[in-house]
């Protein structure tokens, strides 16, 4: 677990202004003194790429509203391998299983550098019936996610190594709104996909020389229809 540059401070009115899932959390229709008296109980956490949020059969204490990253959602099989079953974009709510069952039912770890608003869970309860929408907030958070796992199911797991490298490039691409996404180390493009690390490496590097994406630092730069027609 990485911990020693996890930041976790107070959700202050003027953070909480600024977040850029604002407008699609759970709390973004509130205003005035409903907001105010929510800012004293959430937290702002910001930290590096490996850090774990939770980890899978852990009792559940909080929900977390990615602000910024991406956050993976992983399952371990038996034989120790790991397959990442759901990525969390911004505006995303992670946790939400321990609603039902107590305790979560993946492990969250963050795929890049993140920010995310920490929400007691307890806190979620107690409001739910007094914050008009946020009983609705959160179904829709959770078709989200059956939808995000169903893309998973659909489309990253099956077809050619080629179509879900590319269909994986162009789901990642949703989260900026310019042709640009994180480059997901290939050990977990095959977590990610179900193939092996290799093959998404020898993918990668056939898509560089075709001028598909190109490589800077954290970043692939995209060319979208020559991906789009990867895809199939």
């Amino acid at each position: 677990m990485v911990t020693a540059k996890l930041s976790v401070s107070l959700m202050t009115p003027t953070e909480c202004a600024l977040c850029p899932a604002r407008d699609i959390g759970l709390f973004s229709d509130l205003v005035g003194a409903d907001r105010k008296r929510l800012h004293e109980r959430l937290r702002h956490m910001h930290g590096p790429a490996g850090t774990t949020l939770f980890a899978a059969g852990e009792a559940g204490h909080d929900l977390f509203i990615i602000r910024a990253g991406l956050v993976k959602l992983m399952k371990y099989a038996r034989d120790g391998s790991v397959r990442i079953v759901r990525l969390a974009r911004p505006g995303d709510v992670v946790g939400l299983g321990q609603i039902i069952r107590k305790q979560h039912g993946h492990t969250a770890r963050a795929m890049t550098t993140f920010d995310a608003c920490r929400v007691p869970l307890e806190l979620v309860s107690h409001e739910l019936h007094r914050i008009e929408g946020l009983e609705r907030k959160l179904f829709h958070q959770w078709q989200m996610a059956i939808e995000t796992a169903d893309t998973f199911l659909t489309e990253l797991s099956t077809g050619t190594a080629h179509e879900r490298v590319a269909r994986l490039l162009l789901f990642l691409v949703k989260t900026s709104d310019q042709p640009l996404c994180p480059a997901v180390s290939r050990a977990e493009m095959g977590e990610l996909l179900g193939i092996t690390t290799e093959t998404a490496s020898r993918v990668i590097a056939e898509f560089k020389r075709a001028g598909i994406i190109s490589e800077s630092g954290e970043v692939f730069q995209c060319v979208i229809a020559r991906l789009e027609q990867e895809a199939g």
